[in-house]
């Protein structure tokens, strides 16, 4: 499952700006519910917050760790900042303010190494803007799962800068080598960008499935998350539009192993 849950801000998190803790609690317990429903043995999130004042300071990160039944887990800071003033506007008190932010890969199966990509912030923007942006990165962990080594890829995209977001994955190509690989998260991509053409030219093949359209969830018209893998897999995604509880809607796939050397 991949699931961008940003921040448990609801369906219009970034423009409301700072949240009630009794929303974001109650958002909270029902992506944990969604996760715990799931059955999947590797679960992405996106936008999850540690210590933010955006989101009433709900560690949503230990809430994930401690009450979604994953055994293994790895985190990985994306966005820390003393303050950050959004939404624009002169009433500090409406700001953003301190953030702590990041992507957590939750799993049934041993983690048994992670590397961590930085990736370039916008190239549209300045350096100033860039001190107070959130920082990219692309998370790649590697997991045992019945005596194989797997390589689960997890990452969060730009997504107002078209050339931004492409280079970010050709950095991402770069790392791929022809072992078995699957990656998942909130690409931003939209149709016609050619985000995914670097992906493709190393062998990643995208899950497909009749209607992947996730994004905004009050009236999904983009598709925004992916499951892309490598030759060594075959698999099919769906999204699960049971709880509007962000504004993306969950991406789940199946992927079956195919002919994979044993280590």
């Amino acid at each position: 499952m991949t699931f961008n849950i940003g921040f448990c801000g609801g369906h219009h998190g970034l423009e409301e700006g700072v949240q009630a803790q009794d929303l974001v609690q109650s958002r909270l317990n029902a992506i944990l519910k969604i996760v715990r429903q799931s059955s999947c043995d590797i679960v992405v999130l996106q936008e999850v917050d540690r210590h933010s004042r955006r989101s009433a300071y709900v560690n949503q990160y230990q809430s994930l760790v401690d009450h979604s039944g994953y055994p293994f887990h790895h985190w990985v800071s994306t966005w820390q900042h003393p303050w950050v003033p959004f939404p624009f506007t002169l009433n500090v008190m409406a700001h953003f303010g301190p953030i702590d932010a990041g992507q957590l890969i939750l799993s049934r199966h041993p983690i048994l190494t992670s590397d961590i990509l930085d990736l370039p912030q916008r190239i549209d923007r300045s350096v100033i803007y860039n001190w107070f942006y959130l920082h990219q990165k692309y998370h790649e962990v590697r997991i045992s799962i019945l005596n194989q080594v797997i390589r689960i890829g997890h990452l969060h995209l730009e997504a107002f800068s078209v050339p931004t977001r492409r280079l970010q994955m050709q950095r991402i190509a770069e790392q791929i080598a022809d072992v078995p690989t699957i990656l998942a998260g909130d690409f931003n991509t939209s149709e016609g960008d050619s985000t995914l053409d670097s992906l493709q030219k190393v062998g990643l093949t995208p899950c497909k499935g009749a209607d992947l359209l996730d994004f905004p969830a009050w009236a999904p018209m983009e598709q925004l998350s992916y499951v892309v893998h490598s030759r060594h897999f075959s698999g099919t995604a769906m999204i699960d539009r049971q709880s509007q509880v962000s504004d993306h809607f969950p991406m789940m796939a199946s992927l079956e192993l195919k002919n994979l050397p044993r280590i």
